[in-house]
């Protein structure tokens, strides 16, 4: 659901990316993971499969043509050094202001 919704809205390439890690000392992380896909995760068999599918759409929307009439400048950099959200405002997945879900235009 996720990837169709970022191929709808005109991202042409997904990458896998992240390891979650506990820091030596600690029992808990300030990384959290959505899904396991490595080969002992419950969605193993699915991947390949999936991963063809990716392959496939974004092959496709590579043909395709950009067409910008506007462009939003996300100030990611300014939220990657922001850190950490007040409290009331995290989410136990959601911690940081990189996340930019209190970004409005």
């Amino acid at each position: 659901m996720l990837a169709d919704a970022l191929f709808a809205n005109g991202v042409n390439h997904i990458i896998w990316h992240g390891k979650p890690f506990n820091p030596a000392g600690q029992d808990t992380v300030k990384f959290y993971a959505s899904v396991h896909v490595g080969k002992s995760g419950a969605l193993a068999d699915e991947i390949p499969a999936f991963n063809k599918y990716m392959e496939k759409i974004s092959a496709v929307m590579k043909k395709g043509k950009t067409l910008s009439e506007v462009a939003v400048y996300m100030p990611t950099e300014d939220s990657w050094i922001a850190g950490e959200l007040p409290v009331e405002k995290q989410f136990i997945w959601a911690w940081g202001a990189y996340e930019q879900r209190y970004t409005y235009l």
